[in-house]
């Protein structure tokens, strides 16, 4: 049970995950019917040398990263909204710890604790990775 943050705490950061949750919904959504833009398809369909063809396919690749950034993001913040209902919120995935409150209004998607997060990007800045 997540006992290291107030029930008001915990409410602000729900709400706050709910809200970010509709607002990656709808930029996914727009971001699809983005991809589907005729002004797109009409680049694409008219490609007449390397250069366009290049600019194209940057378009599609731009698009795609962007919609799978949204994607990955609200699959967080489902899965921390999972731990809000399940009572497992707010704890370190490595140590066991709390996360901090003022990390969490910062970070509401945190899974590591301050301390295993910067341990965590300094194995990956030195080469090294750890398995998940």
């Amino acid at each position: 049970m997540t006992t290291h943050l107030t029930k008001e705490q915990l409410n602000e950061l729900e709400r706050t995950l709910r809200s970010r949750h509709a607002q990656l919904q709808d930029e996914v959504h727009t971001a699809l019917m983005e991809s589907g833009n005729q002004e797109l398809q009409d680049i694409a369909g008219r490609v007449r040398d390397s250069g366009e063809e290049s600019l194209a396919t940057l378009i599609a690749d731009l698009n795609l990263t962007r919609i799978n950034q949204l994607s990955n993001e609200a699959r967080a913040v489902e899965r921390a909204l999972a731990k809000i209902d399940s009572g497992g919120y707010g704890i370190c995935n490595r140590c066991g710890q709390p996360i901090g409150y003022e990390r969490l209004k910062a970070q509401p998607t945190a899974v590591l604790c301050v301390e295993d997060q910067r341990k965590q990007e300094q194995e990956f800045g030195s080469g090294r990775s750890s398995s998940l």
